[in-house]
């Protein structure tokens, strides 16, 4: 990784010079913006292309207190969330208000969910449980009660389901594989292997053909 400096580009007319054509700097304003700024010719006048750019902040914290927080779901209406946590909880969260102790648990129980797919129609919500005998579960948003569409994954992570309704789609590290549970037979079929710890999913698509998946190697580490 490469810092700004302040020290001044030679732009001599001589072997010293470094403003060479076709040259791409990175550099940054008075104004604390950022410029990719490329020499498009150099000579008596010099000529120079760039692109300004103005960075927000990266983050602003809106809540605090939660344990080991895995994934969270917003909905449409941008105020509420759901969360899932790795001591084994569903919460629902208040975004204007999102400290945990304001959240209000839907269930518990879980073994260390993980990826959460919400069905805001039908007020469900679908997650994963990262362990050797992990399940696929459906959780009722209103009563918090459970029910398990699927047991015996293995190293559950990733979860998306298909917008019919019909099919889950899991990332099983402890098979290096994606598979597909029929939602409506409960069978479940690995449709991918070879992957090396994948993640999180999401579509590639409107036409939910293709699946996106990072892996995660080594394990401290995101790849996408």
């Amino acid at each position: 990784m490469y810092n700004y400096g302040s020290t001044a580009i030679d732009g001599n007319n001589d072997a010293t010079n470094k403003l060479v054509v076709n040259d791409v700097f990175c550099v940054q304003t008075n104004n604390g913006n950022y410029c990719k700024l490329k020499v498009i010719s150099y000579g008596y006048d010099l000529e120079v292309q760039y692109v300004t750019y103005s960075i927000n902040s990266s983050y602003t914290r809106i809540g605090s207190g939660y344990n080991q927080p895995e994934d969270i779901a917003v909905l449409a209406n941008e105020s509420t969330a759901y969360v899932t946590e790795r001591a084994g909880n569903l919460l629902k969260v208040d975004l204007g208000n999102a400290n945990c102790t304001a959240a209000t648990v839907i269930c518990t129980g879980l073994n260390a969910p993980q990826q959460l797919w919400v069905d805001e129609v039908h007020a469900q919500a679908y997650t994963v449980e990262f362990g050797s005998t992990g399940r696929l579960v459906k959780i009722d948003l209103a009563s918090g009660n459970k029910t398990y569409l699927y047991s015996g994954l293995n190293n559950a992570v990733g979860l998306i389901v298909s917008s019919d309704l019909s099919y889950a789609y899991v990332t099983e590290q402890g098979l290096s594989g994606i598979s597909q549970i029929n939602l409506t037979t409960g069978t479940k079929m690995v449709i991918a292997t070879g992957l090396t710890n994948p993640f999180f999913l999401t579509w590639a698509d409107d036409n939910e053909s293709t699946l996106l998946v990072p892996e995660r190697d080594p394990q401290t580490e995101y790849h996408w």
